[in-house]
C-alpha cells in the first residue's frame, strides 16, 4: 500500500481509510481523477495552487501529512472490513509526530476512530471530544467520487481553523 507521508509538527495529517485501487496501482495518494481531494485543498485555500496526486510527497513542505487507517488492503472505504483497521498503530504514529490537527477524510473512518474511544458522532467538522493527548480532530466529508452527500463547509471550517 502507500507509505505514510508524515513529519514532526505538521499542521494537519489527512487520514483516509485505505488506498483506493487506482491510488494503489499508481502509488499516489488520491490518485483517482474523480477524487476531489487535490481540488478541495486548493478551493478552500489550504494550498495556493491545485496540486496533482503525483506531487503527494511535497505536502510536508506545506505542513500536511497523509496516512490511512488500513495499510493491508486497497479499495473503496465500504469494502474495507473493520477488522483490517489498525487504530492503535495509527494513534502511535499521530502521538509520535504531534500534528496540530488530524483530519479524517470520510465519515466511516471517523466513526471507527470515535467508537474506539467510545465517543459519540457529533457530525462533520471539529470534534469537541478527544483523548487529552490528541491533536484537534476534524471529520470531513469524503472526497471520493462515490460520495453522494457532498458538503464543502467542514473543509472550509478546517481551512479557517488552520489560518
Amino acid at each position: 500500500m502507500l507509505d505514510d507521508i508524515l513529519a514532526d509538527g505538521l499542521k494537519v495529517v489527512f487520514v483516509g481509510m485505505a488506498a483506493g485501487k487506482v491510488s494503489a496501482r499508481k502509488h499516489e495518494y488520491y490518485g483517482n481523477k474523480g477524487n476531489r481531494f487535490w481540488e478541495m485543498l486548493y478551493s478552500v485555500g489550504l494550498t495556493t495552487r491545485r496540486y496533482e496526486s503525483k506531487e503527494f510527497r511535497d505536502l510536508p513542505e506545506l505542513g500536511f501529512g497523509l496516512t490511512d487507517l488500513c495499510k493491508t488492503q486497497a479499495g473503496m472505504d465500504r469494502m474495507i472490513p473493520d477488522s483490517e483497521v489498525d487504530v492503535e498503530t495509527f494513534d502511535q504514529k499521530i502521538l509520535a509526530r504531534k500534528p496540530r490537527v488530524v483530519a479524517f477524510n470520510g465519515k466511516r473512518l471517523g466513526l471507527i476512530w470515535l467508537r474506539y474511544y467510545s465517543l459519540k458522532w457529533p457530525g462533520y467538522g471539529m470534534i469537541p471530544s478527544r483523548p487529552p493527548e490528541f491533536p484537534e480532530i476534524f471529520v470531513l466529508p469524503s472526497t471520493s467520487a462515490s460520495n453522494g452527500h457532498w458538503d464543502v463547509e467542514p473543509w472550509k471550517q478546517l481551512s479557517r481553523f488552520l489560518k
